[in-house]
């Protein structure tokens, strides 16, 4: 998801930083600083791990009395293409995000197990660019929903990913697929004009990165 327009700049944000100098390949969790970075794995939390779009537009759809439910959106710019406005999406976001994030549900219900199932071979960062107001619900709502992670890193907007060293990352973006050879797509409606490495499931994360592991080893 697009953080929204001004805001903070970017800064270190509420992180556990990761080591410098990551190669492309994975490797098998251990006990160096090496082998921790090159363990790395970045998932996105907002069209990764979280369905926000969906209680995002049913709020606002109910805030303004709107009779005909958005159509789900297929640009990464979708403000008009549903037919709300940014300052009513981004208000609707970090309300929920701060004050209401037990309404929003996992994309994947069973996302904590696979989750955790990776973290036996590689080292899970959990990384997002979003408002500071969110922070504190986004730590509550990843406790919520169980998902485990080895680094933390909730990031200003505007804050390029692109510019940190993970193995892989995982992310909805489109624009961040097309900058960064490391993405790993995950297939939503408005990333699918670009072309990449793209995942349907966090199963078939688990399946190619233990693929990859089979090949290297």
């Amino acid at each position: 998801m697009r953080p929204p327009e001004g805001g903070p700049e970017p800064s270190r944000g509420v992180a556990f930083e990761a080591a410098a100098g990551c190669p492309a390949c994975l490797s098998p969790r251990g006990d160096g600083d090496g082998d921790e970075v090159r363990n790395m794995i970045a998932i996105d939390i907002d069209g990764v791990l979280a369905d926000i779009h969906s209680v995002v537009i049913q709020k606002i759809q109910k805030k303004l009395g709107l009779k005909e439910t958005p159509p789900t959106p297929t640009k990464w710019d979708f403000f008009d293409e549903i037919g709300i406005t940014k300052k009513d999406f981004w208000r609707a976001y970090i309300e929920l995000w701060s004050q209401e994030y037990q309404l929003i549900p996992l994309i994947e219900p069973d996302a904590p197990t696979i989750v955790a199932e990776l973290r036996k071979t590689f080292r899970i960062a959990i990384v997002s660019t979003r408002p500071k107001e969110t922070w504190s619900g986004t730590v509550a709502w990843l406790k919520l929903r169980g998902i485990q992670y080895d680094e933390l890193r909730l990031l200003p907007p505007k804050t390029d990913k692109a510019t940190l060293e993970y193995s892989i990352i995982v992310d909805d973006n489109p624009e961040l697929a097309q900058r960064c050879k490391n993405v790993i797509i995950y297939d939503r409606p408005w990333n699918r004009t670009v072309h990449g490495r793209r995942i349907r499931s966090l199963k078939e994360l688990l399946s190619e990165v233990r693929s990859d592991g089979d090949r290297e080893g």
